[in-house]
């Protein structure tokens, strides 16, 4: 943010008005107790002050210059090297898994998407998403650059969260809400104007959700937070579940919410030439962990268009003409409610698509899957405790 500022500042002419924007970044970033204080060299800090001191007689279009320096060698040597590692160690569908997060910190900075995904779920289901949307939004405000994207977004963050008829009002103090009031119209917002109200917002989330939070991991997902990883149910791999469309559906749902089990049964529909219905599921079921309503849209559209659209799919999912037309409309609205309730509605169609047609042939290719009413074959069976040496394993238990 603060580099942004400055190359802001750069495209300034006039030297009163550099002035006056030299006197914002200052404040803002520089200043001691400044809302978004940058952590640079002493040095940097004196002569800045100094500067936007005299800047209505001195020249100070290179004030900023060394300090900005700073922070994208900052940047690049040390932020830039561990968001590319994150980046990499979150591609695709390696991991859908879900844990316990260690902090409210790990789940707002999204270090851990495991754990971020399992929070999301605990909001949803306990209807309390509104304080992390909240957050979530004012995040990103605080990332704007334009000021008049800075003025548009907070009318609709402070309508949305915080006005007296807000459609999702947060618990934040009236003096709070009230401060935000008065900024925005009066058209003084800036990337600080959501701090104080973010504060109160960690504050409750720290103290009352998050509690709340550990609390379910407990008994909500399937003991995963102690990371001890076990084979594969073997009742999923049974071959006596076939005919049983109900118990059918029951075992892909599991194996698909296993790392291993995921990747072998892409590896069957990919011989089936069919591997797009388990990517399209797999999506369906990310976004389905969204908070943001912005984010539902961008990603419903995003699906649409690499598995619905004829004009840039590259392999089509077979839906229902009726399912397809809804989901082609709702995807170019501007109303994610809609549009989530017919992702819901495709991905159970493509889940019978799967368990009728992939199912069965993973488990002819499976080395592990038996038939327990086969005595000859019922031997072959892991034994309890002991990993087998192929096929699927991994299921956090």
């Amino acid at each position: 943010m603060y580099w942004k500022e400055v190359e802001q500042f750069r495209t300034i002419f006039t030297q009163g008005e550099k002035a006056v924007y030299s006197k914002k970044i200052y404040d803002t970033y520089v200043a001691s107790g400044a809302p978004l204080q940058v952590n640079f060299k002493g040095a940097h800090v004196t002569t800045i002050a100094q500067g936007v001191e005299n800047a209505a007689k001195e020249n100070i279009d290179e004030l900023f210059d060394e300090s900005q320096m700073e922070m994208y060698e900052l940047m690049r040597l040390d932020l830039y090297p561990r968001f590319h590692e994150l980046i990499q160690s979150s591609l695709g569908h390696e991991s859908l898994d879900e844990e316990m997060a260690e902090s409210l910190s790990q789940v707002l900075a999204g270090t851990s998407p495991s754990a971020t995904r399992s929070f999301r779920r605990f909001t949803v289901e306990q209807f309390c998403e509104e304080p992390v949307q909240f957050w979530m939004a004012a995040h990103k405000y605080s990332l704007l650059f334009q000021q008049s994207d800075l003025q548009t977004t907070a009318e609709g963050i402070y309508d949305k969260f915080m006005s007296t008829n807000a459609q999702y009002r947060v618990n934040v103090a009236d003096s709070t809400c009230e401060t935000v009031r008065q900024l925005v119209e009066a058209k003084k917002v800036t990337n600080a104007s959501f701090i104080a109200a973010q504060k109160e917002i960690e504050l409750f989330l720290d103290l009352d959700v998050f509690p709340r939070y550990q609390t379910w991991c407990e008994t909500n997902l399937n003991k995963k937070s102690s990371l001890t990883r076990q084979k594969t149910d073997a009742s999923l791999l049974d071959k006596n579940r076939l005919g049983d469309r109900e118990k059918m559906r029951e075992a892909v749902v599991a194996l698909l919410s296993i790392e291993q089990e995921q990747k072998n049964m892409r590896k069957t529909a990919l011989k089936l030439d069919a591997e797009e219905n388990i990517d399209f599921y797999l999506d369906i079921k990310a976004y389905q962990l969204l908070f943001d309503p912005k984010d539902r849209i961008d990603n419903s559209r995003r699906i649409f268009s690499k598995y619905l659209d004829e004009a840039t799919a590259h392999r089509l999912v077979n839906l229902p003409d009726e399912t397809l037309k809804a989901l082609g409309k709702a995807v170019n609205s501007d109303s994610p409610t809609g549009a989530k309730d017919l992702w819901d509605k495709a991905l159970k169609e493509t889940l019978h698509l799967i368990t009728d047609n992939i199912y069965p042939a993973y488990l002819k290719e499976n080395p592990d899957a038996h038939d327990s009413s086969d005595p000859a074959t019922a031997t072959d069976a892991p034994q309890a405790g002991k990993i087998p040496d192929s096929g699927g394993c991994c299921v956090i238990s």
